[in-house]
């Protein structure tokens, strides 16, 4: 299922755990292009989760704060290109309190 017609289905949603990152998000590539989802980025604008967590683009690698969404996103891609560990995993921890808007 596509993003644009799974992203309307959702209601309020924690933590969003994609393969493909969201648009202009952790999404450089090794040449440099942004390579994340449009329809993805809108959705997460929409639905505003608390975290959103993937890990297809192994270059970039790390946390950043969406600015429209608020929403944590998380590349947590551990390996090199070539399937070598590089990066330490990313722990978070999620609180009964952390609800949705």
């Amino acid at each position: 299922m596509t993003e644009k017609k799974l992203v309307p289905q959702m209601e309020k949603v924690d933590v969003l755990l994609t393969h493909s990152p969201p648009r202009g998000i952790l999404d450089r590539c090794w040449s440099g292009h942004r390579v994340g989802s449009r329809p993805l980025l809108a959705g997460l604008r929409k639905l505003k989760p608390k975290f959103c967590v993937f890990g297809h683009i192994h270059e970039d690698y790390g946390v950043r704060v969406e600015e429209v969404s608020g929403t944590v996103c998380i590349n947590a891609a551990s390996c090199t290109l070539l399937g070598g560990a590089r990066h330490a995993p990313i722990v978070f921890d999620i609180s009964k309190s952390s609800k949705a808007n």
